[in-house]
């Protein structure tokens, strides 16, 4: 993980923009043909094998007939303790952006307009978008190596969770929330993404509104069990060895 955040603190400023723009300029300006799915990578911060599993975009209204945007995504690394009670990761994660005013401010706003325009032009006001985890991690870092060649350093599928993660620290959200937008079931799993005890310093009224919801499958735990990382060794030798005894 050290070596991940040494990778984006050298990634060229602007990254995600400059590598949107290039993937908006492919086929002769219609885009990428993964071009969503990128933008739903974006917006989400969620794991490409989540991807793979599909994300849900649809449009809601609340009472007051507000519109948002609403996205629902399942989790990539689930682990499970042997009464099924989760010990790691969110089973299901749902997140909000409120489009009409008072807006949210999303860390991805590009990316987000292109979720809203496929949304209004289906009839049912609902998408799922699903790219392969590989396929999606390839297309990146060809693209991002086409832009930055001389670059050491490329950008990857994980970036984007990265830069989610900094973002969510920098607007000042809470511990609780940022872990249920990661699809994290502890607060302490945020500490290994960048930026992990930066929080913002303005007052609660000045800063951006990333989201109007957050939700997760389970609650977040904010202190950790001492016993934890046992259960959690425990969980991964019965899985290793019920992945053994499958036969193939």
């Amino acid at each position: 993980m050290a070596r991940f955040k040494t990778k984006m603190r050298h990634l060229a400023p602007a990254w995600a923009d400059k590598l949107w723009d290039a993937a908006q300029s492919r086929n002769r300006g219609a885009g990428a043909e993964w071009l969503l799915p990128l933008a739903a990578l974006a917006v989400t911060g969620v794991r490409p094998a989540s991807l793979e599993r599909g994300i849900t975009f649809d449009l809601v209204h609340d009472r007051s007939g507000a519109e948002y945007i609403r996205a629902r995504s399942f989790g990539a690394k689930i682990l499970k303790d042997f009464d099924g009670t989760t010990i790691r990761g969110q089973d299901e994660v749902q997140v909000c952006w409120r489009i009409c005013p008072p807006a949210d401010t999303p860390h991805r706003p590009q990316e987000l307009s292109a979720i809203l325009h496929a949304l209004q032009r289906n009839e049912q006001k609902r998408i799922t978008v699903t790219y392969d985890a590989e396929g999606i991690s390839t297309r990146i870092r060809e693209l991002s190596k086409e832009i930055w060649p001389r670059k050491q350093y490329q950008v990857s599928a994980i970036c984007y969770r990265e830069l989610l993660s900094r973002c969510c620290k920098d607007a000042g959200m809470s511990a609780s929330d940022i872990a249920k937008v990661m699809g994290h079931l502890s607060t302490e799993s945020q500490g290994r993404y960048s930026s992990g005890t930066r929080r913002s310093s303005l007052p609660p009224g000045q800063r951006a509104r990333l989201f109007s919801h957050i939700a997760a499958s389970n609650a977040v735990r904010t202190h950790r069990s001492p016993m934890q990382r046992f259960k959690n060794a425990a969980a991964n030798i019965k899985r290793k060895k019920l992945a053994l005894s499958t036969p193939c």
